[in-house]
């Protein structure tokens, strides 16, 4: 199974589940929305060191594009929630392409285990996703366990972000 990640803290229990349920995922980073560079940079760094400490495979895209992905949401909107259906829809896209690259059969995301995240939203777009690309969503509601995920990449020592990673998101943050 193919994994969007988003970020350690995230990934720990997200991997934790699927490996309890036999699967063993491969991790793919794609995330154009996280501002500024340096965050990106900083949470792929954390990101890396955690799937070599628990063996995982992890792939990275190169399209990092700040411009085109502020052009994109513009056209849809920068209110929440416009803007996250937008940009879950962007993920799982490229997730469900990578998927397909790879001759995985399903993909499924970190961002299920956020309880700020909008999780019938997530679920919606992944199931769609899936069918128009002939693969499977995998489902599991992991929020409960959100907060012994977060404490276990404490205890790691792993960077905790304290927005999703776009621009408007941090920006709200601090309103």
């Amino acid at each position: 199974m193919l994994l969007h990640v988003c970020c350690a803290p995230c990934s720990l229990g997200t991997v934790a589940y699927w490996r309890q349920q036999g699967v063993e995922p491969i991790l793919y980073y794609n995330n154009p929305n996280i501002h500024p560079y340096s965050e990106y940079r900083h949470r792929l760094a954390v990101l890396e060191e955690m799937a070599a400490t628990e063996g995982l495979r992890l792939i990275t895209s190169n399209t990092y594009s700040l411009p085109s992905f502020f052009q994109a949401v513009m056209t849809v909107g920068a209110e929440f929630p416009a803007r996250c259906r937008f940009c879950y829809r962007l993920r799982l896209e490229a997730a469900a392409d990578m998927a397909t690259e790879l001759g995985v059969g399903s993909f499924t995301t970190t961002l299920l285990i956020s309880p700020y995240q909008q999780h019938q939203e997530l679920i919606a777009i992944g199931k769609e996703v899936a069918q128009q690309k002939g693969l499977f969503f995998a489902y599991a509601d992991l929020r409960p366990l959100f907060r012994q995920s977060q404490q276990e990449a404490r205890h790691r020592g792993y960077y905790r972000q304290k927005y999703c990673g776009c621009l408007f998101s941090n920006y709200e943050s601090y309103k």
